[in-house]
């Protein structure tokens, strides 16, 4: 099942980790990264599916993110 998308290209803001920073209060990338001590590189890697996020970016983003590292990893493996 892959992330929904707007005809542009780009996620829905409501879908994947964008729902999860809306949630956890976050209205950009670049301040998840800030907070998360994880770089803006990294985690559009991660999310478009460029390379697999090891467990540490896991539980950071999951810190930051207010959620459980589970569902971080569920929606950083979800295929495009």
């Amino acid at each position: 099942m892959g992330k929904a998308r707007h005809t542009d290209g780009d996620p829905c803001p409501e879908e994947g980790i964008y729902g999860l920073m809306k949630a956890a209060g976050f209205t950009s990338i670049e301040q998840l990264s800030e907070d998360s001590g994880i770089s803006v590189r990294t985690i559009f890697n991660c999310h478009y599916g460029l390379h697999a996020p090891n467990r540490s970016t896991i539980k950071l983003l999951a810190l930051s993110l207010k959620t459980d590292p589970d569902e971080v990893q569920a929606l950083l493996s979800e295929p495009e």
